[in-house]
């Protein structure tokens, strides 16, 4: 098999404009500049309000795509399944506890100027707060207490998942020595039940089986660049299902993750191989965790700030507010990446064989 090189410029730019979307959808739901900016722009607003959400498609592809370069770049599950769930466990909690203690004292300090109950999160509890540590707010029904703490949550659960089937597929291919192809197998059939059936029920929106078919959308797109041909026929499987899933329901999610799924397909061919994402692009992509986890903190203070001040009167008011808002942003999460972020994310479990002898298990870099 002739491997393609695999770069990420493309995923770099669909990460970059999707955390775009999805800090301007939040903007325009909660708070008083989001009222502000209704009264003159209500079709914008409308419309991120309806439409932003949907930049989360763009997001689940794009983890598929990456969780299969860490867990299987040619199909085949590499390393330990649980030792790879507790190091992704550990990428993403350690920056979402730091952003969510960020985000109680923002909520806190805010309800000395603003009562806004559906901007402001309630003091927690302590099974709330535990419920959060372990990544299960939304599956044990606990109110969030951030804004994007459901797709951190859905993240962790979807590399699980996956890591879990390949493991799985990796066992079948033991016994039965022909099976080479299990781990495309699996991930297609749950797939395809996803966007069939899984995706079809609200009920299950705090679980991975949900969203699914998006995620397998990206590691089959990852595993087609590499040269797998049993990929490329299960991405023609999974897109059918998908389009004839439209027909029972119609979601305008999958129309979203498709188009994802077909962008990070082409990134593999001669017109966008040699692409370079443009260095703002690159830098927005590499903070997007970042952003993602603390924008919403940033929001609310500004959004207290200027209700304090009666500056959120205006339409112009709104406006400005959520510029600063958006730029302030941007700068607190490159400061929060780098200082908690990137060295959290050299933390990591390493299996025996891995280890020097007296070493410890944790290890960083």
């Amino acid at each position: 098999m002739q491997a393609t090189p695999v770069r990420f410029d493309v995923v770099d730019a669909a990460k970059a404009g999707a955390v775009l979307f999805i800090m301007l959808h939040h903007f325009s739901v909660y708070g008083p500049l989001s009222d502000a900016v209704a009264e003159g722009a209500p079709g914008l607003t409308g419309w991120l309000f309806d439409y932003g959400r949907l930049a989360v498609q763009v997001f689940l592809v794009c983890g598929g795509y990456l969780a299969a370069r860490a867990l299987a770049p040619d199909g085949l599950l590499v390393g330990s399944p649980l030792l790879a769930a507790v190091n992704r466990y550990l990428r993403l909690a350690v920056p979402f506890l730091a952003a969510l203690l960020l985000a109680i004292a923002a909520s806190e300090l805010a309800a000395l100027w603003m009562d806004d109950d559906e901007f402001i999160s309630a003091s927690p509890r302590l099974g709330q707060l535990l419920a959060h540590v372990a990544l299960l707010q939304g599956v044990l029904h606990y109110e969030s207490l951030s804004a994007g703490a459901w797709y951190v949550a859905i993240d962790f659960q979807l590399f699980a998942l996956l890591a879990a089937l390949l493991w799985f597929a990796r066992l079948a291919r033991a016994r039965w020595a022909g099976l080479r192809e299990g781990g495309t197998l699996a991930v297609l059939l749950l797939a395809i039940a996803s966007t069939l059936w899984f995706n079809r029920q609200p009920g299950l929106d705090d679980w991975a089986v949900y969203f699914f078919a998006s995620y397998a959308m990206g590691v089959f797109a990852y595993w087609a660049g590499r040269g797998l041909q049993a990929a490329k026929i299960a991405q023609g499987l999974l897109a059918a299902c998908a389009l004839a899933g439209l027909l029972l329901e119609f979601r305008s999610r999958v129309p979203v993750a498709l188009l994802t799924a077909l962008l990070l397909n082409l990134s593999h061919t001669a017109a966008l191989r040699d692409w370079r994402a443009p260095r703002r692009v690159a830098q927005l992509a590499r903070i997007s965790y970042a952003l993602f986890l603390v924008h919403v903190s940033v929001y609310l203070l500004v959004s207290t700030v200027f209700l304090h001040y009666d500056l959120d009167a205006s339409v112009a008011g709104g406006f400005a507010g959520m510029g600063i808002a958006l730029a302030l942003s941007i700068w607190f999460a490159d400061l929060f990446h780098r200082r908690l972020e990137a060295p959290a994310a050299g933390l990591r479990f390493a299996s025996a064989r891995q280890l020097a002898p007296g070493k410890l298990g944790l290890r960083a870099g």
